[in-house]
């Protein structure tokens, strides 16, 4: 990558001056900021939200230049924050955003004042969610926990690989197994509830691979959308003498259609 000159496009403004007795006035060290490129990207971002219905945050840990918040507000749902101090900075400079909090861990004598600030707050363990959500939830925050898949997608980087074996990011499947009851469940957004099951005796001719069984009590489907993304569990039970077999499936709803031949999940 080559350096950029007065002849690229960005830096046409200042053909008539002279760039060292420009910059010899201004205070070191400092950063150049084009207003029109970061007014532009705000503008992707705001039509990529249009697009999908998602909200787009500004990550403070990578931008907190604060004197640019009022720029970029319009395009932006609101900030990110890591910590006290970022939700602080994120309330203040742009009070008219959300302000979504994620932090490895807590503290106690923090807390209290961080709920003046967050809307969304993201717990890192079971154990702080079971600390500090009851009184999130008091205050009438919105609560998330952060899964730990454990699936990396990239390889020679361990150490900045949140789903790295070791990692202490998020909540793995076997923690979650051990330390998650249904109290601490329910502090979380969405609801953890069957919204339908039915019970039939079925009868399979030989060489029949299919049949079609009607879910009786279908109704209140919420569906997916990135900042609620409701998943539900569709579990299939069969039973043949003492023999039985088990499937299990988790799927999401963007769309719920009923019509009268029947109910049609996401289309189908």
């Amino acid at each position: 990558m080559g350096y950029k000159t007065l002849q690229d496009p960005q830096f046409a403004g200042l053909g008539n001056y002279d760039p060292k007795a420009l910059f010899a006035e201004l205070p070191t060290p400092a950063y150049v900021i084009d207003q029109e490129r970061l007014r532009e990207n705000g503008q992707v971002l705001a039509a990529l939200a249009e697009r999908t219905g998602c909200k787009v945050l500004l990550a403070q840990k990578a931008f907190s230049n604060y004197d640019f918040y009022p720029l970029l507000a319009p395009y932006l749902a609101g900030t990110e924050a890591s910590g006290l101090y970022e939700a602080r900075l994120g309330k203040e400079e742009m009070p008219q955003g959300e302000v979504h909090v994620f932090c490895g861990a807590y503290r106690k004598d923090e807390f209290e004042e961080l709920l003046q600030y967050a809307d969304h707050i993201v717990f890192n363990s079971i154990h702080q969610l079971k600390a500090f959500g009851p009184r999130g939830k008091q205050a009438g925050k919105s609560l998330g926990l952060r899964i730990n898949p454990q699936c990396s997608t990239q390889e020679g980087h361990a150490i900045y690989d949140p789903c790295a074996p070791g990692s202490r990011m998020g909540v793995t499947r076997d923690v979650w197994d051990k330390e998650m009851d249904e109290d601490t469940l329910a502090l979380l957004d969405g609801s953890k509830k069957p919204v339908a099951c039915t019970e039939k005796q079925i009868e399979l001719c030989a060489g029949e691979q299919r049949v079609e069984i009607a879910l009786d009590g279908l109704e209140g489907i919420a569906l997916w959308q990135l900042d609620a993304p409701a998943l539900y569990e569709a579990e299939l039970t069969l039973k043949t003498g003492a023999a039985t077999d088990r499937a299990c499936r988790r799927l999401g709803f963007r769309e719920s259609r009923f019509t009268p031949e029947g109910y049609y999940p996401n289309g189908h």
